[in-house]
């Protein structure tokens, strides 16, 4: 993002400040202010991942139930949508009996959990991903 943004301030900082020592000074405050507010950033994304960490290692220590409710409740999902879309139909086709579907209410609590559980992954990949990026920077 500094990248965008060196360019439109460059000239800013040129109406500003004639001088091209004084314009260089705060060029380079700027960009140091900048990289502090990236690393600063890295920073909380790492505490946030070693914390998640520390919980799934809790979780783990503390017993089957506790490290095992999020595939269970994966299960239990699959189950309600197998029985949404797949037995509710077929049965209703079949025999004449239907199963009453809150298809609603299935789709917030299926939409939830992708939220929740699935979206911790992207967050995680992406945050890898930004890892990366400033150590790129940090490195150049």
């Amino acid at each position: 993002m500094l990248e965008i943004l060196v360019p439109i301030f460059g000239k800013l900082l040129e109406r500003i400040i004639p001088d091209p020592v004084e314009r260089a000074k705060a060029e380079a405050e700027i960009q140091a202010h900048a990289l502090a507010a990236q690393q600063a950033q890295y920073d909380f994304i790492k505490a946030q991942i070693a914390a998640q960490s520390e919980l799934a290692v809790a979780e783990t220590n503390q017993g089957t139930f506790w490290n095992s409710w999020r595939p269970a409740f994966a299960w239990i999902m699959v189950a309600a949508i197998l029985v949404t879309l797949l037995v509710s139909p077929l049965l209703e086709a079949a025999i004449g009996v239907s199963i009453p579907v809150d298809r609603d209410l299935l789709e917030r609590v299926a939409g939830w959990w992708m939220a929740i559980y699935m979206g911790g992954h992207t967050v995680k990949f992406g945050v890898e991903k930004l890892s990366d990026a400033v150590k790129a920077r940090a490195a150049k």
